[in-house]
């Protein structure tokens, strides 16, 4: 995912949507079920699932927190990508 927007130069703590960021990213099928799953397990999250709305269509992404405090982010392509 590329970011378009936000500042050029990133602050020591990035939030989430500027450039540099700190995550991975894992692509899944049903996000709002293993959102509820690692939820339940205890996971924290930063960004609950949200719609990011692309010219390939509306993602589905969701940022969760790992024990190493690394980002996360789940997503959910458009099933015309899937």
């Amino acid at each position: 995912m590329q970011w378009y927007d936000g500042p050029a130069r990133a602050p020591a703590r990035k939030p989430l949507d500027e450039p540099g960021l700190g995550r991975f990213s894992i692509l899944v099928d049903d996000i709002q079920a293993e959102y509820r799953r690692l939820s339940a397990a205890g996971v924290p999250f930063v960004a609950p699932p949200g719609v990011s709305k692309t010219i390939h269509g509306d993602f589905w992404v969701a940022v969760a927190i790992d024990p190493d405090n690394v980002n996360v982010q789940l997503i959910q392509p458009p099933s015309s990508l899937s």
